[in-house]
């Protein structure tokens, strides 16, 4: 995806509920929240989007997940976008039963 860049703040946040991408609104331009994972092809994940976007739906696995929005006047023409935020899935948690009940584990 070849878009123009340009100095707006994007930022990634780890909450429990996901990514959290907070970006600036533009008057008169629409938001729209993209994903790629390992180089994969970008995804569109979000149309219109509000600032705090919250990505709920975070891809499994190994590989860099890549964000940026991009922004579109009412023709649906990109504008601008922001740069590109990394972060790595989280690891899931495996829970032993010596560990949940208290034990130390092994």
């Amino acid at each position: 995806m070849t878009v123009p860049t340009a100095t707006i703040d994007l930022q990634l946040h780890l909450v429990p509920a996901g990514c959290r991408l907070d970006f600036p609104q533009q008057a008169g331009r629409f938001a729209y929240v993209y994903r790629r994972q390992a180089n994969q092809e970008w995804k569109c994940i979000a149309h219109n989007a509000c600032s705090p976007h919250i990505d709920r739906t975070v891809p499994a696995g190994s590989g860099r997940i890549d964000y940026l929005v991009c922004y579109c006047d009412a023709a649906g023409t990109i504008t601008e976008a922001t740069p590109v935020v990394q972060t790595y899935p989280a690891p899931l948690l495996h829970h032993n039963s010596a560990a949940t009940a208290g034990a130390r584990p092994a």
